[in-house]
Formats: C-alpha cells, sequence, structure tokens
C-alpha cells in the first residue's frame, strides 16, 4: 500500500524528494554481507519484534537484508522515504511492505512500532532539525530503536556530491541517548573494509531501548 504524505519545502527535502541518483546508488548491494552486518547489529538479546519501519527506506536495502535473514521472522515491514520513485521501486520489489512518501519532519502516521531503525539518514539532517527528527523517531518507537550512521566525536559537516548542507557526521548515538532517555542495549562499528559492499560504508550503529 502506498501512502503520500504532504510535504513542506526546504533545501534538504527538496534535493532528496527529486534525486535519482539516490536511488541507482541504492541499487545493487551483497545480500550476503547485509544479512551479516544485521546478524551482528542484532546479536543482543532483544524481546520479539513483530513490526518494524525503516525511516528513510529508499528502495529498500535493509528490509531485503532482514527479510532474507530471517532474524525477525514474525515481523511485518513499513518503509518510510521522501522520494517517490524510491518507494514504487520498494513496492514492487517488496509488496508485501507498507510504505509511506514523506519526510521525516513532517511524518504523521500514527501508528508505533516494536523496531525502528534509520540507516546513512540522520547525517543528512540539518542539525537545526535533529532534535525535531529524533521526537519523530521516539513517538515511532514502542520498543527498540536502531541508528546507523556515519560517527565524528564533534559535529562536522562535509560536502557532498559538490554540494553543502546536505551532510554531517557527529556522534548520533550520544545526542540520542541524551535526548530521548531511552536505555542503550549496544553498539558498534561495521567496518566499511569489509561492508562497503552491502552499503554501510564505515558506519556505527546503537540499539535503544525505549
Amino acid at each position: 500500500m502506498f501512502r503520500k504524505l504532504r510535504e513542506k519545502s526546504g533545501l534538504q527535502t527538496n534535493y532528496w524528494q527529486a534525486n535519482e541518483d539516490y536511488i541507482l546508488r541504492n541499487a545493487e548491494f551483497d545480500t550476503k554481507l547485509g544479512v551479516k552486518a544485521w546478524s551482528q547489529i542484532l546479536s543482543g538479546s532483544l524481546g520479539e519484534i513483530t513490526s518494524v519501519v525503516n525511516v528513510g527506506a529508499n528502495i529498500g536495502r535493509n528490509i531485503g537484508f532482514l527479510q532474507d535473514s530471517n532474524l525477525l521472522p514474525n515481523a511485518s515491514y513499513t518503509a518510510i522515504d521522501i522520494n517517490e520513485q524510491a518507494l514504487r521501486q520498494l513496492n514492487s520489489n517488496f509488496p508485501n511492505t507498507k510504505t509511506i512518501q514523506s519526510s521525516i519532519q513532517t511524518l504523521d502516521c500514527g501508528d508505533t512500532f516494536d523496531l525502528v531503525f534509520t540507516s546513512g539518514v540522520l547525517i543528512h539532517i540539518s542539525p537545526d532539525n535533529l532534535h525535531q527528527v529524533f521526537d519523530k523517531l521516539i513517538k515511532l518507537t514502542s520498543k527498540y530503536c536502531i541508528l546507523i550512521e556515519y560517527f565524528n566525536r564533534t559535529p562536522i559537516e562535509l560536502s557532498y556530491q559538490g554540494r553543502s548542507k546536505l551532510l554531517w557526521k557527529r556522534d548520533f548515538g550520544r545526542d540520542f541517548l541524551n535526548y530521548s532517555g531511552f536505555e542503550l542495549c549496544s553498539y558498534g562499528f561495521l567496518w566499511g573494509y569489509e561492508y562497503d559492499q552491502a552499503g554501510f560504508d564505515d558506519t556505527t550503529y546503537w540499539v535503544f531501548r525505549r
């Protein structure tokens, strides 16, 4: 089922909503490595998970990894993304996944999920809007929230495809932990040397419990 929510304009919103390269760069990945990465991320003692939402899903790379892994055999999946073309491709690849077209800032789906996760999404959120996005993630989460993002101890902006105001690194785990009041379950590192072909590119993950 495809659902579209009304958007407000903004630099980041406009860029990701219309960008086709964003889809192409996420088209082909090593599923075996992706399954291995998620096996590492979910290796802690988590309770039963029956509903999952990927915030910033693109064409569903991580949803595919999770479904192929069978790590969450009883879970239903929802994908949220700002790019309509990406979600239509996701619908084609994973027809049982519910999709919602929306930016995170304007999201208001009214549901909660056992597991909420981002992967390479918060890095593209303006620091001015980060707490607003944290509020959305908190509202969506009934049990667990996982962040998989670039890490830097101090906030820093980097160029993205030759553009400014589209990519930031920081300690997202510390920031979310201090802001949300959630409990930290585990954290770790996905080394790009091993996991680049699965699209993780030297990322840190944090697993939080509500």
